[in-house]
């Protein structure tokens, strides 16, 4: 460990266990930093890093797997991720950690759009509580369990539930960056404080960087933004959402041609119906409506085999300047409480629908404006 501001050694050690020794290592890392750095642990977060989440280290190795690949946002990668996870409940039944994981895969699979809303939100309660039932201590059920607020638009729940996950681990930063979201959907200037807390304690994430990133540009930082969301792509070039947001920030700052190169990125990379329905919307603001329209009938033409979220097409509607039937279209979602919905309140492709009595109508329903 190194001082930044003077460059002076803090700390240095080396390690040669056995990897079933994992949890005592990063417990005695944890000390002696914290002895280095003249911190005084206070009673809730020594406890915190003396607890074991399981004496089984394949069991543990199997969560961490499945926590890697459900990151990665993609219907494949999480289906992954959730099949490593419940690999890690045979090897340990009683890790807590891996039904808390579960119930955010299946979160993200609502906020993607891979899932009726139904079936996805039985599953994220299903885990969070079995998760809290065997460690009430556990902070991240809490934002799983926030997300089900948010899609049913019951706005003070979900944020309690966002501020019980904060204050049970104020350094969770997965935390941050859902209710960071949560507070983007409110037009809430305290999101900016939420994104660049998340991003300070996982610098290197690429969601929480495409997502800040987006939120940058969207709230005028367009430089510190596309700046965040480049650096996204550059470190991973095959992950598809952080292009997809890449592709928003141009349509937002008017960058048609770098949205249309975003959009045939997206589609190289994936043609899931979420990803495509985003490459649709940006050709479509980039003047490509051939492109748009053909994306859009073959999402049409597979709507009745595959889950496809109703706001997403609207979306595409919308950035078609179909106002009638992306107007169809988001009733229907509305009704349906799919996931995209509240994604209609800072997502540009909606802006001209913004002054539209209607639109108006649906942003009072679902409690956003």
């Amino acid at each position: 460990m190194i001082d930044a501001a003077t460059e002076g050694h803090l700390w240095a050690q080396n390690y040669d266990r056995q990897m079933d020794d994992i949890f005592a290592i990063q417990t005695e890392i944890a000390e002696k930093v914290t002895d280095a750095l003249k911190v005084k642990l206070v009673g809730s977060t020594r406890r915190r890093l003396e607890s074991r989440p399981t004496e089984n280290t394949e069991a543990y190795m199997l969560y961490l797997k499945g926590r890697f690949y459900w990151n990665e946002r993609t219907r494949s990668s999480i289906e992954k991720g959730i099949a490593y996870l419940h690999k890690a409940l045979q090897a340990d039944p009683n890790l807590a950690l891996a039904y808390s994981d579960l119930a955010d895969a299946y979160s993200i699979m609502v906020d993607h759009g891979l899932m009726p809303m139904p079936e996805a939100q039985a599953k994220v309660r299903e885990y969070a509580t079995k998760a809290l039932e065997m460690d009430p201590r556990l902070s991240q059920p809490h934002a799983a369990l926030a997300t089900i607020h948010e899609r049913n638009f019951r706005w003070a729940d979900a944020e309690k539930e966002y501020k019980q996950a904060i204050i049970l681990n104020p350094n969770n930063a997965t935390a941050h960056h859902w209710y960071a979201i949560y507070l983007y959907f409110k037009k809430n200037e305290n999101a900016m404080y939420e994104w660049r807390k998340a991003k300070e304690l996982d610098p290197l994430s690429p969601i929480i960087g495409a997502a800040f990133g987006c939120y940058l540009v969207w709230s005028g930082h367009q430089q510190e933004g596309l700046e965040m969301l480049r650096s996204v792509t550059e470190m991973n070039d095959e992950f598809v959402t952080g292009h997809a947001q890449l592709a928003f920030a141009y349509t937002l700052v008017g960058m048609k041609a770098d949205a249309a190169a975003e959009a045939k990125k997206i589609l190289s990379l994936s043609t899931e119906a979420n990803y495509a329905a985003i490459a649709a919307g940006v050709n479509a603001m980039a003047g490509l409506n051939e492109e748009a329209v053909e994306i859009l009938d073959k999402l049409l033409k597979e709507i009745d085999t595959h889950y496809i979220d109703p706001s997403s097409v609207a979306m595409i509607y919308a950035a078609l300047r179909d106002d009638t039937k992306a107007l169809e279209w988001l009733e229907k979602a509305v009704n349906d409480k799919s996931a995209g919905v509240p994604y209609i309140s800072v997502n540009p492709m909606f802006d001209p629908l913004r002054d539209n009595p209607r639109f108006r109508e649906i942003s009072k329903r679902i409690g956003l404006k």
